[in-house]
């Protein structure tokens, strides 16, 4: 298994998880693999199943940005009984006691860094009932569409052509409009969706128990180097009080000198 490979390897946790999600790139290829292919006329896109179309986002995605409402901070009231979720470009920022939305839809953030360097998801998926601000787009399938297979196909586009302004970049509702996305049949974007669901549910344990023994590696690391910068690394070493909150005893032949007069 996947958490196996990575407690066996001598590999990096990140190179196994590359592999790992080279192997379903190649799984998902092998699925349309006996497919008819066709150009899809789109550079990062290749060859397609000659079944799939190629539309612009306005023929495909619905755009309920007209119902979106921000709020300052302080003004986001949670008074009421019932507290909903609170959107920005980045996912859930807030709670509040009123809703904008209704509905399973899709959020891409507006505007900010993110658009370019993608430190974090670009696309979130709200459900119910919730509240959007006006920094993330809200989309929705125009028909009896798989909502996850597009917010995938969405979360995995390069924006940079359609982004403005370097100080402030800005994914605008007309730009996004002209993205052009691959719109198989419904059957086969349930089929795309759940495979990638499962999948990404797997790389996403991973991912959390990776960060758990990062974590645990970086404190070590911090407990280190302040035993050796405070102690020293000769446990031998006759020890005394040191008289300084944050470091109980350091070795008995070390000075203690006010930073002022080590550094200019």
């Amino acid at each position: 298994s996947l958490h196996d490979a990575l407690r066996s390897s001598y590999l990096a946790p990140k190179d196994i998880l590359r592999r790992y999600e080279r192997r379903v790139a190649d799984r998902f290829v092998q699925m349309f693999r006996m497919v008819e292919m066709k150009d899809s006329g789109i550079e990062r896109y290749g060859l397609i199943p000659s079944g799939w179309k190629v539309l612009r986002l306005k023929y495909v995605l619905d755009n309920y940005d007209n119902q979106r409402q921000p709020i300052d901070a302080g003004k986001r009231c949670q008074d009421g009984e019932i507290l909903y979720d609170y959107y920005g470009a980045s996912g859930i920022i807030d709670k509040i006691d009123g809703y904008t939305h209704s509905g399973r839809r899709i959020l891409i953030g507006e505007d900010g860094a993110n658009l370019l360097l993608r430190n974090l998801p670009l696309i979130y998926i709200a459900n119910g009932k919730y509240w959007v601000n006006n920094h993330a787009h809200v989309l929705a399938p125009k028909y009896d569409w798989s909502v996850d297979y597009f917010a995938y196909q969405l979360e995995s586009i390069d924006y940079f052509e359609y982004i403005t302004g370097s100080a402030q970049p800005k994914l605008s509702q007309s730009n996004l409009n002209k993205v052009q996305l691959i719109v198989p049949s419904n059957e086969e974007q349930i089929q795309i969706a759940d495979y990638l669901n499962a999948k990404c549910k797997k790389l996403n344990s991973v991912a959390l128990d990776i960060q758990e023994q990062m974590d645990i590696l970086e404190k070590y690391k911090n407990s280190f180097i302040s035993e050796a910068v405070t102690k020293g690394l000769n446990r031998q070493v006759e020890m005394r009080e040191s008289g300084i909150k944050w470091v109980s005893h350091l070795p008995a032949h070390w000075a203690i000198i006010p930073s002022k007069y080590l550094f200019r």
